[in-house]
């Protein structure tokens, strides 16, 4: 996605905070204090324009920031309601408009630890020409994973260096406390949602789950802070179980609402052109340790893939993800599991090969249908991956190989014209 770089802050809902008096120094016990505060506050059910403010200034308090920009995109990729705060006067609207620029810009994590020298800032940019502001000397940033949509939030320091990566794993937890806080307040379209009084049971639920899952995971993260904690093999053993128990949680919560959406047929996917090879590798990276702890290994094969294709990112994850999970769960230890992507002209078939004992022949028919008695599990993660892909037009099925072992597969067509990046 190109975007140009703004010349100025845009005026729907810019709002600048007064500045702060950020502590000097930090330690491991006053990172945790601070990132507990956070959490409570942003635990909170609250309106944005209070939730971004206070993330914002926690953030440049942790990191000791002179100030700092935490800006939303919109679909386009181009800048909406940025909040910021300099608290430096003179200069202050050139470091605005740099932050800016390099908010919009930036799609990874940044730790530019001096500005002046050019070449890093340019390449932030995405362009060769030299920007020297001699106050922000060095800059800190991390995207954040807005609802729909994107962000990034970024702090800057008056002199060069004085960001480590112990402040950006901290920036990149604050701004994962961020993402779910907006997942959270972000109202629901109202037409998305089904009718009938089950399905505002089962949205009410939704949205009452939101809070804790927030608080778990949030909390969970913060505990990663504690060095003496995660050096403690046992420990962290047990702290990866229960994140990797949230992030399921967190999930099963969506599919829930998703699968309601979808199958009233009042919600459509987002459809914008996302990389295939993109999409696999953050499934595959997602699934990293639950393989690693069952001692399983990951086979890609890629094969004749097209740069873009048109689907919602958020959903197509979610199947592969949950594919890649039922596959280490029920395959057993040491085996390998097979994600491979196909292209054609007509379509992409994903496919998630495992060696396990397959699947009985009572079951194949019904594999895809939610709350099977004889299931292991509610058995509606495979419901949502047959919604989520039949929404994109495309179909899934899955098969018993003849030795041993399943393989699930499903197509997402390709369109006549092949999309390009926006």
């Amino acid at each position: 996605m190109n975007r140009a770089a703004p010349s100025a802050l845009p005026s729907a809902w810019t709002m600048e905070l007064n500045p702060i008096n950020p502590p000097t120094n930090s330690s491991a016990a006053s990172d945790l204090d601070l990132i507990a505060d956070l959490l409570r506050s942003l635990s909170e059910n609250r309106a944005l324009d209070a939730v971004l403010p206070e993330a914002l200034r926690k953030a440049a308090a942790y990191a000791a920031a002179a100030g700092g920009i935490l800006l939303r995109l919109d679909a386009a990729g181009n800048p909406i309601h940025p909040i910021l705060f300099t608290g430096l006067e003179p200069g202050a609207e050139q470091i605005r408009n740099l932050l800016l620029r390099v908010a919009t810009a930036a799609r990874d994590d940044l730790n530019i630890e001096d500005t002046t020298g050019g070449a890093a800032l340019g390449e932030a940019l995405g362009q060769n020409a030299a920007v020297n502001p001699t106050t922000a000397r060095c800059l800190l940033g991390t995207p954040v994973q807005m609802p729909n949509t994107g962000g990034y939030l970024l702090l800057f320091q008056t002199l060069p260096g004085a960001f480590s990566q112990h402040h950006l794993a901290g920036l990149r937890l604050i701004a994962a406390f961020i993402a779910f806080a907006l997942r959270q307040t972000s109202p629901q379209d109202p037409t998305a949602e089904p009718g009938g009084a089950f399905d505002l049971w089962v949205t009410g639920i939704f949205h009452d789950l939101r809070s804790p899952i927030t608080n778990l995971a949030g909390s969970l993260q913060g505990l990663r802070l504690l060095p003496a904690l995660t050096a403690d093999p046992a420990a962290d053993h047990l702290l990866g179980i229960a994140e990797r128990s949230v992030q399921r949680l967190d999930r099963l919560s969506q599919a829930i609402l998703d699968a309601r959406r979808l199958q009233s047929g009042h919600y459509q996917p987002q459809l914008k052109p996302i990389s295939p090879v993109s999409l696999i590798s953050t499934a595959a990276t997602s699934v990293e340790t639950l393989l690693a702890q069952r001692l399983q290994t990951l086979q890609r094969v890629e094969a004749n893939l097209p740069e873009f294709i048109r689907a919602d990112c958020a959903l197509l994850e979610r199947v592969l993800i949950n594919l890649l999970e039922n596959a280490a769960r029920y395959a057993p230890e040491g085996t390998r599991i097979t994600l491979s992507a196909t292209g054609s002209p007509e379509a992409v078939l994903f496919s998630v090969q495992d060696e396990g004992p397959g699947i009985s022949a009572d079951r194949l028919p019904l594999i895809f249908t939610p709350y099977q008695p004889e299931a292991a599990g509610s058995g509606l993660g495979l419901a949502f991956c047959k919604l989520a892909v039949t929404a994109h037009g495309g179909k899934i099925w899955v098969e018993n190989l003849p030795d041993h072992g399943s393989i699930f597969n499903f197509t997402i067509p390709l369109p006549a014209d092949p999309p390009s990046a926006e």
